[in-house]
């Protein structure tokens, strides 16, 4: 007797992939029309393309009533692949752009308002003259844009040392902090001498910074907190309030009264994925960022 070996084939199912973020969103918000606010299409297109993908599989994936649209058992297998699949193409999406940007000479740099306006943009004029053909992208933001991930390509963040092992960092500069104020508010009020002289006057505090600032014998009165190192220097110019700003932002104009020196302190730093260390023209750019912030601290220092 020839025994023969049957192999299974199964089935490939064909659909449309970009249905499948018509079928998360569904997933996450529980009806056709929250999707479609989501995503930004009309709620019929988001009906058309669940059902469109209910037809490719073979399966009904929700259950439809005046409450919206709940999962059926075969959407609630299908959900944890559908999670990791729709993680993947966002990544792919981040990579891509990352990849784009390589083709096309782009460079995405990312950095807190105050530091990019006072101490980066400038650097960027003599980049600018020596590779005209990269174009640059200033991404403004006080958020922390992932690298890893594609959301930017270079970071100057005044921060404690970064950590993740998938970067190349460069320490720019030490960033010691100081009290400062306006002209206007020294006129009026006098300006602080000491922490212990804080005491009555009107304080701007960077958000997240209060019980830090508890620790070290802030006892004046905290009228204002604001969002980013920008905001609190905004703040201190308007003569309302004094505040703690780091020394090479708040000296860079030269217009704002030192009033004493801070217990806090950090550094800036230049950050960049490891895979971005072969660009040349990424090299370039740390180079002459790096070259600018010695300048500015020498400059400083006389």
């Amino acid at each position: 007797m020839v025994l023969q070996s049957r192999q299974t084939r199964v089935r490939a199912v064909k659909f449309d992939w970009n249905d499948l973020r018509f079928f998360a969103a569904v997933l996450e918000h529980g009806s056709t029309a929250r999707a479609a606010r989501a995503i930004g299409v009309d709620q019929t297109t988001v009906a058309r393309r669940i059902s469109a993908l209910e037809g490719a599989l073979g399966i009904e994936l929700f259950e439809r009533d005046q409450t919206g649209y709940r999962p059926t058992p075969a959407a609630e297998v299908l959900q944890p692949s559908l999670l990791a699949v729709t993680a993947q193409m966002e990544q792919f999406a981040r990579e891509a752009a990352t990849a784009t940007r390589r083709v096309k000479r782009r460079i995405r740099i990312t950095g807190e308002d105050s530091i990019m306006r006072t101490l980066v943009v400038p650097a960027l004029t003599r980049f600018a003259a020596e590779y005209p053909d990269v174009q640059l992208e200033i991404d403004v933001s006080a958020q922390v844009r992932d690298l890893q991930a594609g959301e930017a390509d270079i970071a100057v963040r005044a921060s404690p040392a970064p950590e993740e092992p998938s970067l190349v960092r460069r320490r720019l500069s030490d960033a010691p902090w100081a009290v400062y104020c306006s002209a206007a508010y020294a006129a009026a009020r006098g300006a602080p001498k000491s922490m212990e002289d804080f005491a009555g006057h009107s304080i701007v505090l960077l958000e997240g910074t209060l019980e830090e600032a508890r620790a070290a014998g802030v006892k004046g009165e905290i009228q204002q907190m604001a969002s980013s190192v920008a905001a609190v220097e905004a703040v201190i110019r308007t003569g309302a309030c004094v505040g703690a700003l780091p020394c090479i932002v708040a000296d860079a104009t030269g217009d704002l009264m030192f009033c004493f020196p801070a217990p806090t302190s950090s550094a800036i730093w230049l950050v960049y994925p490891e895979r971005l260390r072969r660009a040349p023209e990424v090299r370039a750019l740390s180079r002459i960022i790096a070259e600018a912030f010695q300048q500015r601290g020498e400059r400083a220092s006389v």
